[in-house]
């Protein structure tokens, strides 16, 4: 859920505070109380899941766009020898926008983060509004790995955006969102 203010007036109270502490044990204490107001703001898993595919981004809706990104990074599937340059990557959606203009598929299925992967901006432009069979082939053949809901998808039908939705916003609340 978006902050009224709360939160944003909570940390900054919080930064003053500790700029002012004169002594480390002064610090420490004011880190521990910060920690457990934002412990008792986090939603329960069923809360955060409910909401989560809610988390949109087309080219038509990008309000949400930065948040969006930010959970991709969160997400991203690192391997020990590659560090990317997140700067240069850039949202791909495995089932293309386009199917929206046709009126085959509605705009919130499409920008729900099951259906978007962050990627290179080269690899983006080569992707384009392939089939998904293509672009899965070119992914693995750049070093991409996915996760084993697009590893069983042969299609990026609504169940496995919907599949893979679930399974990042678990993974979301477990690694991202972990105070």
């Amino acid at each position: 859920q978006r902050s009224s203010g709360g939160i944003s007036f909570m940390y900054a109270s919080s930064a003053r505070r500790l700029s002012e502490c004169t002594q480390q044990a002064q610090a420490i204490e004011l880190v521990k109380e910060l920690r457990s107001k934002l412990i008792s703001k986090i939603p329960s898993r069923d809360e955060f899941l409910a909401t989560f595919p809610s988390l949109i981004y087309t080219d038509e809706i990008s309000k949400e766009k930065a948040l969006v990104r930010y959970t991709l990074i969160g997400l991203y599937p690192l391997s020990a020898s590659v560090t990317p340059d997140f700067d240069q990557m850039t949202i791909e959606h495995l089932r293309p926008q386009a199917e929206i203009a046709r009126g085959t598929v509605s705009a919130d299925l499409i920008g729900q983060i099951g259906n978007l992967v962050l990627v290179p901006k080269g690899l983006n432009g080569k992707l384009a509004s392939k089939p998904f069979g293509e672009k899965k082939k070119l992914l693995l053949a750049s070093g991409y790995k996915m996760d084993k809901v697009l590893l069983g998808a042969t299609q990026m039908t609504e169940e496995v955006i919907v599949a893979r939705t679930k399974l990042l916003g678990s993974q979301a609340f477990d690694r991202i969102w972990r105070i």
